[in-house]
Parts: structure tokens; C-alpha cells; sequence
């Protein structure tokens, strides 16, 4: 899966805001990137206790040069064009703005091989800035992608 960065024309037609509001709208949001991206199995762990989710599916996954670009607004591999947008989408999100905002609410790990990789890359963002990127600390079996998210809203006052 290639995430692309959305072009100009395009941020401007879809008017592109998204805000996450509750961690299960995050767990949502997660999963429907993982059946967007091919998955046939996604495992979901929740602890809402500690404000922490985990994805992990066997989707395409990412390659590196996607994986730097992802979590940062209107970046998205399921639209690029203004041609696409009026076909009509066939994804359940195209505008690139979920896991960026996930990722300036949490500490958002992204972690991803593809098939045409034995490499496994990961990326950490905490509240909007990298803190990591490279190779990851554990590989991953099977291509998919992992999406980690940590003390989600825990910088935001009450």
C-alpha cells in the first residue's frame, strides 16, 4: 500500500477536518483503514483503563517511504486525485486525516511490512512529533500493519 501526500486541488475539494473524539472512534477509524487496506484478519486489543488500543492486521502494509510520510495530515493511499473523488470512493476514508489526528491526541506507533519486504519499519509519534523512525524493534512475520496508540488524550485538558 503507497500513502501519497494529498495534493493541494484535492485538500481544497474535500475540505478535510477530522476530529477524534473518543477512543473508540479511534478503534474504528483503525480498523476501517485495516479492511481498506486488504486485511483478512484483524486482532483488536482494548484497555480503556490506561486509554490504549492495539490493530494488528495482515494487510498490505507500508513501505518505508509511506511509512514516513503517515500520520501527517491529508496523507492517504486511497485517493490522489480530483478525478477520483467525483468516480465516487470506494474506500470507508479517503481524506488522510485519521491517524493524524489520532496522532496529535496519543502516542501513535505505526509498525509495517509489506510482502515485497522481510523488513519491517516503525514509526512513533508523540502528540503530533516523530520520535522514531526506522527499523523496527521486533519484525513482524507477515506483512500487515500494527497501529499502537498510548495515553490517547492525555495532554489535553479537561
Amino acid at each position: 500500500m503507497i500513502v501519497n501526500r494529498l495534493t493541494a486541488d484535492v485538500v481544497s475539494q474535500i475540505r478535510a477536518s477530522f476530529i477524534i473524539e473518543s477512543l473508540s472512534q479511534a478503534v474504528e477509524e483503525v480498523v476501517l483503514n485495516s479492511i481498506d487496506a486488504g486485511a483478512t484478519s484483524i486482532e483488536i486489543i482494548v484497555d480503556t483503563n490506561v486509554h490504549f488500543f492495539e490493530v494488528r492486521d495482515n494487510g498490505k502494509g507500508m513501505d518505508f517511504a509511506s511509512l514516513e510520510i503517515v500520520g501527517e495530515r491529508h496523507t492517504t493511499s486511497k485517493l490522489h486525485t480530483i478525478d477520483e473523488l467525483e468516480e465516487g470512493i470506494t474506500t470507508h476514508g479517503f481524506r488522510g486525516e485519521a491517524l493524524a489526528s489520532i496522532a496529535t491526541v496519543s502516542i501513535l506507533e505505526v509498525v509495517s511490512r509489506t510482502n515485497e519486504s522481510f523488513a519491517t519499519h516503525s514509526k512513533i509519534i508523540n502528540c503530533g512529533k516523530v520520535i522514531k523512525l526506522g527499523p523496527a524493534n521486533q519484525s513482524r512475520t507477515y506483512p500487515g500493519t500494527t497501529i499502537i496508540v498510548r495515553d490517547m488524550f492525555f495532554k489535553i485538558p479537561v
